[in-house]
């Protein structure tokens, strides 16, 4: 499982990498008048909870298939409601360019989101065969 864990936060590692310089470069192309430097602090927040969800995860696929279900969708509710405290936090208390947040941040929420989903799905298919 630590080698699993391990590959799964390079591969983070390497989104992570690749979204900072796709949106970095898309940000002073496109819009320019949009950009802020809290996009590089937003991306590795939502890798690091990401990764440390996928943990959670897959420790609890060693238990009985209804229990991961339960445990996958509480992680879920949890790790949204997260989200949620620290965009109303950003809008309300700090207030610089919202939309520039929000679009990052739900952005990059999607991308890791599909990412976290297929990899959990991989790694249950090879654990359960």
């Amino acid at each position: 499982m630590r080698q699993y864990i391990l590959r799964f936060s390079l591969r983070i590692a390497l989104v992570t990498v690749f979204l900072m310089f796709c949106g970095s470069l898309g940000f002073r192309i496109w819009f320019p008048d949009k950009y802020f430097i809290g996009f590089y602090g937003v991306i590795l927040f939502l890798a690091v909870v990401t990764i440390l969800f996928h943990i959670f995860l897959v420790s609890a696929s060693n238990l009985r298939p209804a229990t991961f279900i339960n445990r996958f969708v509480a992680l879920t509710g949890i790790r949204l409601f997260l989200f949620l405290i620290v965009i109303l936090v950003y809008i309300f208390l700090v207030k610089y360019q919202p939309v520039s947040f929000l679009l990052t941040f739900l952005c990059g929420y999607f991308i890791y989101t599909v990412f976290e989903v297929v990899a959990i799905l991989k790694y249950l298919k090879n654990f359960s065969s």
